[in-house]
């Protein structure tokens, strides 16, 4: 599971060695703008803030509606049942997790913006143009 692979990382080698790991890659690629997606730990949040551009968006979704987008998604990987998802679930926000471990309810703390995503995909990515456009002060 990619979750425990993250964990082993950062337990081996420290809370930033993913966002370590794909800062290096963003400048083998010298892009001037990137969008990580997945962070997962305050230690990621913590490295990359070094960067002076670096900007954290959360995503929210009520649980009940992510656990129906996880079904229609239907990864081989996903939990099956709603008891399987809120363990998953618990977990990835960092319920009895050490601090190596899944985060996301402490990174979520950390956002410059947090969108909701409660509704249609529609509704989600007006959402992301108004803060795309206002990031890059363009009048929408």
């Amino acid at each position: 599971m990619l979750q425990d692979m993250g964990d082993e990382l950062r337990r081996e080698f420290g809370d930033e060695v993913l966002a370590q790991r794909i800062i290096k890659a963003i400048n083998e690629k010298k892009k001037d703008k990137i969008v990580i997606e997945g962070i997962r730990n305050p230690g990621e949040i913590e490295f990359l803030r070094n960067n002076s551009n670096f900007i954290l968006i959360g995503v929210k979704a009520i649980r009940k509606l992510r656990y129906k987008r996880l079904l229609i998604r239907g990864k081989k990987w996903d939990p099956k049942t709603y008891e399987e998802f809120l363990i998953v679930d618990k977990r990835d926000i960092g319920i009895d997790q050490n601090n190596s471990g899944q985060q996301v309810g402490k990174c979520l703390a950390y956002c410059d913006y947090v969108l909701t995503n409660n509704k249609d995909l529609k509704d989600f990515q007006r959402k992301v143009e108004r803060l795309m456009g206002k990031l890059l002060n363009i009048k929408s």
